[in-house]
């Protein structure tokens, strides 16, 4: 049997996220040491004893993920800012790690978390304007099945033979035509037998039409019904149109229509935009030199570090053990996610040399030293490209804005802010309530946004909207249709 791998040890442990830094193997964001644990680095795996790998990760406290921990339909987001309940959490302040997108946290953090949560009670705030409550129709289902009834219910049909009242007629009916022969002494006369059968019959048109104005009343009153729930329906629907033209009035005094901007506060708005651009790009810029001076601290950090690093060297020429000891550090700092995937096999196979003797120390710090030196050129490489590249991207972004403000300017035509505010409410909303997490839904995510597409339409929401919201998220057709069951 092969011997299991630390990473896949890790893995079939409960609460344990495993990644790594370059070759170093992490656990729940924590670097481990596997040199010192023991573990050989078998053809680019860690691999070693069940005992060396509890060993390492023994001062680790397992993790949860944060929507299992609490209902996964309490969750929302912010951007990146999870919420429970509606009530905006700050996992950095509580401990939570962010792993692959996911919050993690232990079992007490998040205990924590829940017990600051369970004093606060969630009230819903009074609406203070129409947007916030779009029309909602509260007969739908009603309207439906009647309707649908009318449409293909039933024709009327007629089986004597299955009408126990008509039977039960018949049969008191040929018992009379009895009596009254057996008093003339005829009960067994061919003349009674077809009497009976006569007055029988004459009664099945009878009942057959007392079966029809049974139906037709039936039928009569579903219509009596449809259009009575029609006009309560009419009635509320006027009823919001008039809150809708009160929010149209209202607009045209602050400039604002659902949210967002009008013609009118259009241009402000954009004027507002480029000078808050103007604000954020200084700060970049401020920002950008400080991260500069950053480096060139780091740099010169980095090279004092290498002078210590050097001087202990020298200072143990005879102490093999103290070197070992050395060189396990700078293995473990050297950033290899700047290094191609060649040079970091190379200096992960450094660790399995250095134990067979195929090299002695002084080679692994040559090889060691090198690697720096490659590692630091790259660095310098991406931060020239960030700097050459800074001015042309912020002189792009300040045109785009100013040619963004002289066409709204000079158009004169509408830019349908109404429907936009509209557009932008509903999209904000899918994503308010967790509905798409990333760029690009999932599939399960698609599932989700047409359901609640599907809600809006059912809603009253005009349907060139919902298509407009279903294109954004590359929702076909057939998955609407799906989700109208």
């Amino acid at each position: 049997m092969a011997t299991q791998t630390f990473r896949d040890w890790a893995t079939a442990q409960k609460g344990y996220k495993v990644g790594n830094v370059g070759s170093t193997p992490t656990v729940n964001n924590v670097k481990l040491n596997p040199l010192a644990a023991g573990l050989k680095n078998i053809n680019g795996s860690w691999t070693g004893t069940q005992d060396q790998y509890k060993s390492m990760v023994s001062g680790i406290n397992p993790l949860t993920k944060l929507r299992d921990y609490f209902n996964e339909a309490d969750i929302g987001y912010r951007g990146s800012t999870p919420s429970i309940n509606g009530q905006m959490i700050e996992p950095e302040k509580a401990g939570l790690q962010n792993i692959d997108g996911n919050w993690y946290g232990t079992t007490a953090q998040l205990a924590q978390i829940q017990k600051e949560l369970e004093p606060l009670t969630k009230v819903e705030q009074p609406s203070q304007s129409i947007a916030d409550n779009p029309y909602q129709t509260q007969y739908g289902n009603e309207l439906k099945e009647l309707t649908k009834q009318l449409l293909t219910g039933d024709k009327f049909s007629y089986d004597p033979n299955k009408d126990t009242s008509l039977q039960a007629a018949q049969n008191e009916t040929m018992e009379a035509v009895k009596r009254a022969a057996a008093k003339s002494n005829m009960l067994y006369s061919d003349d009674t037998a077809r009497r009976m059968t006569e007055e029988a019959g004459k009664l099945a048109p009878q009942y057959e039409q007392l079966a029809r104005d049974r139906f037709e009343s039936d039928r009569n009153n579903r219509y009596n019904q449809l259009s009575a729930i029609q006009a309560l329906e009419e009635q509320n629907r006027q009823q919001y149109q008039q809150g809708f033209e009160n929010t149209l009035a209202e607009s045209s005094l602050t400039g604002k229509y659902y949210g967002g901007d009008t013609l009118a506060g259009r241009d402000v708005a954009l004027s507002e935009k480029a000078q808050e651009w103007t604000q954020k790009f200084n700060n970049k810029q401020f920002n950008y030199q400080e991260e500069r001076d950053k480096i060139a601290d780091n740099q010169f950090d980095k090279q004092f570090a290498l002078q210590l690093d050097q001087f202990a060297w020298d200072k143990n020429a005879n102490n093999p053990a103290v070197r070992n000891q050395i060189l396990n550090n700078r293995l473990l700092e050297v950033e290899l996610d700047y290094l191609p995937q060649t040079k970091q096999l190379e200096v992960a196979q450094i660790v399995q040399d250095l134990q067979s003797g195929k090299i002695t120390q002084e080679m692994a710090k040559k090889q060691l030293d090198s690697y720096d030196l490659e590692i630091e050129q790259i660095k310098a490489n991406i931060e020239g490209t960030k700097a050459n590249t800074a001015g042309t991207k912020a002189a792009t972004e300040r045109t785009k804005i100013e040619n963004e403000t002289l066409n709204n300017a000079s158009s004169g035509t509408s830019l349908e802010p109404y429907k936009d505010a509209e557009y932008k409410r509903y999209n904000d909303r899918i994503k308010e309530q967790g509905l798409v997490t990333g760029k690009t839904p999932t599939s399960s995510e698609k599932n989700a946004i047409a359901n609640y597409l599907v809600g809006l339409a059912n809603g009253g929401i005009r349907l060139d909207l919902i298509m407009d919201l279903a294109a954004a998220y590359n929702i076909s057709n057939s998955q609407i249709e799906k989700a109208l069951g």
